[in-house]
């Protein structure tokens, strides 16, 4: 079979589907379309000839088409995550250029210290009036951070606010955040989590926006610039539709999935030569874990070392899906 064409789909024109429907119902057409009938052939759906056909099992193309235009959804996805990555800092660099060159009115605004940067969030979300969007990096909080957390956004559900806070999978598993996900979700609060790594942000309606300026995160800034606040809203809510439905009780084959996709990230993290601590962060690991993770890596390809693993990642299709390395577990 020719491979499939996907920048025509589908890629049978109605002529040869309805050709084929009609011989599967024991029709025999009047007039059979030669390019009808090639077509089906092309795509060995018939054998014979026109005047004694035989039928081929679609479900073979179908298995194949499936499986092309996953492959491509997949290498998009990657191309889009690859362009959020290298971009999205630029535009908070960008921001801070701009901050310390123009007057405090252009819609940038450094805050230095974290009683400064609390105390300016909190007036933004006493003025809030539609939605607060948070997106939280990293393993899960301290459970007095979360305790925080969930006063602060209980006011905010119960002044008629939209909730939805974006975790990492590894968030999934700390006892705190489970228990905070199960109280903020009865009252309206949403909470998905995604593999990926990103970075804190804020957003306040439509209004304002908040990232960290310095990696200690003592610094950061307030971004009221329309052009900005609306393409970090974007980020946001691209990042939203790939995230998972986070639920205090969940089945057991999302907590599995989460598990493989925070495999898959460490996979692609050591491929990318990260050092254990910068793997880690981006993970939303502690170092223990993310060494943890190499570690069943290494043992489900039986790789000997570091090195010899990061060769059979690359050869391997584990970067496409753990499937084909599922040790059964």
């Amino acid at each position: 079979m020719d491979k499939v064409d996907l920048d025509e789909w589908p890629p049978l024109t109605s002529d040869a589907a309805e050709l084929f429907m009609a011989l599967s119902s024991g029709r025999r057409p009047g007039k059979v379309s030669d390019q009808a009938w090639l077509e089906l052939k092309s795509m060995a759906l018939v054998a014979g000839t026109p005047d004694t056909p035989r039928l081929r099992d679609p479900s073979r193309l179908l298995r194949r088409a499936e499986s092309e235009l996953r492959q491509k959804a997949a290498a998009v996805e990657a191309q889009v995550a690859s362009c959020h990555e290298q971009l999205t800092p630029l535009v908070a660099g960008f921001a801070a250029w701009q901050a310390r060159n123009d007057s405090p009115s252009s819609g940038f605004e450094v805050l230095s210290g974290f009683d400064e940067i609390n105390m300016v969030i909190t007036d933004a979300l006493r003025d809030a009036k539609v939605e607060v969007l948070t997106a939280q990096p990293g393993g899960g909080r301290s459970a007095s951070t979360l305790e925080d957390s969930l006063l602060r956004e209980t006011e905010l559900i119960q002044r008629g606010m939209r909730v939805r806070t974006l975790y990492q999978h590894t968030a999934r598993f700390n006892p705190a955040t489970r228990y905070y996900v199960e109280r903020i979700s009865e009252i309206g609060g949403e909470v998905r989590t995604l593999d990926e790594f990103f970075d804190r942000l804020i957003i306040v309606d439509q209004t304002v926006a908040f990232i960290p300026f310095a990696d200690d995160r003592s610094s950061a800034l307030a971004l009221r610039h329309s052009a900005v606040v609306h393409f970090l809203r974007g980020v946001f809510d691209r990042a939203w539709i790939r995230g998972v439905e986070f639920a205090a009780e969940e089945p057991r084959e999302i907590s599995r999935q989460a598990v493989d996709s925070t495999r898959l990230a460490v996979a692609r993290l050591l491929i990318q030569g990260h050092t254990d601590e910068v793997g880690a962060r981006r993970a939303g690991l502690s170092i223990r874990n993310y060494r943890e993770h190499i570690k069943s890596l290494m043992n489900r390809v039986g790789a000997q070392s570091r090195a010899d693993l990061g060769f059979r990642i690359a050869r391997s299709s584990l970067l496409d899906g753990m499937d084909d390395l599922d040790d059964g577990e």
